[in-house]
């Protein structure tokens, strides 16, 4: 299209160039804004909950696991038993992370927006803060000692792949980790490492169509936990979760097979939004939390270590 416009005159014609007529142009802005994209929260929702004792006072909680008891034969001659000394097991969780998220409007930027500016940066502080705890809950995972599988070596790094799938899966089982409330958290890439295998993406091995697999495999999230109709909703029956957040150490992503008491959260002072006090032609709009996290029982999840690429 020409970035010209001419205008008749007696005898000429006067040419206004695009830039002269710029001045004319309306500038149109769509009134409402993009979000910002966070990564999903998936841990903190899954992981063991123990709000309720915190929430009026402490910022410590004590949680109690019972010990296992020993089955002994009864004496045959005399029918004596062995008395066994047993005492809880006492883990704690400090309530010491107090998450912010501040912005402060300018007024004249506020009355001059088109968009709703308080209201466009309201709606974000909640995902950011989601996304920050699931950050802290990942950490713990990455820090598993009982269970791990994957060579973290350099040069032997592994995808992830069936043996890594039934093993993390039978060190669990070998202890006796209850198959409810197991949860996969993986990195974006597991994904990829999977579908590269016929038993993870071909119809006739999963019951699903090649174009679901396609489309699907282009979703960055991974949907409702343990749908049987999506690509990894489940492995072998545990439900998956897909995470950029997954820690990184080096080439190594430290994911996890994680059971709802391996860890835990609590939160003292449920996330809120609010105006704070005007000390200038500016509205300042915080949004914060007050919680914590905790391994409980370390022995309930495993660390899986996959190669990061």
């Amino acid at each position: 299209m020409s970035n010209e416009i001419y205008q008749g005159t007696s005898g000429a014609v006067a040419k206004v160039s695009g830039n002269l007529a710029a001045a004319a142009i309306p500038e149109v802005w769509r009134r409402k804004a993009l979000l910002a994209r966070y990564a999903k929260s998936w841990c903190y929702s899954r992981v063991l909950h123990v709000d309720e004792v915190v929430r009026q006072m402490g910022d410590i909680v004590h949680i109690r696991t019972l010990p296992s008891v020993t089955v002994n034969d009864v004496g045959s001659t005399n029918g004596s038993v062995t008395n066994q000394a047993l005492s809880y097991t006492d883990t704690t969780l400090t309530v010491n992370k107090w998450k912010e998220a501040t912005i402060d409007v300018v007024d004249k930027a506020n009355a001059q927006a088109i968009v709703d500016i308080l209201s466009d940066f309201s709606q974000q502080f909640g995902a950011a803060i989601a996304q920050q705890q699931d950050v802290d809950l990942f950490t713990l995972v990455a820090a598993l000692t009982t269970n791990t599988v994957g060579s973290t070596t350099a040069g032997q790094e592994e995808q992830l792949s069936d043996e890594l799938i039934l093993g993390a899966i039978q060190l669990l089982d070998d202890l006796n980790v209850p198959e409810d409330d197991r949860s996969w958290f993986l990195p974006p890439v597991a994904r990829k490492q999977l579908l590269r295998l016929d038993k993870f993406s071909l119809a006739y091995a999963t019951g699903i169509n090649a174009a679901a697999v396609q489309g699907y495999a282009k979703n960055q999230n991974m949907g409702e936990a343990g749908s049987q109709r999506k690509p990894l909703g489940e492995l072998y029956g545990i439900p998956v979760m897909i995470s950029s957040k997954i820690a990184t150490s080096g080439n190594i992503r430290q994911a996890g097979l994680i059971h709802k008491e391996c860890l835990a959260a609590a939160t003292q002072k449920n996330f809120r939004i609010e105006k704070l006090a005007r000390v200038r032609k500016s509205t300042p709009i915080s949004g914060d939390v007050l919680y914590g996290v905790a391994t409980i029982r370390d022995n309930h999840g495993v660390l899986v270590n996959l190669k990061s690429s």
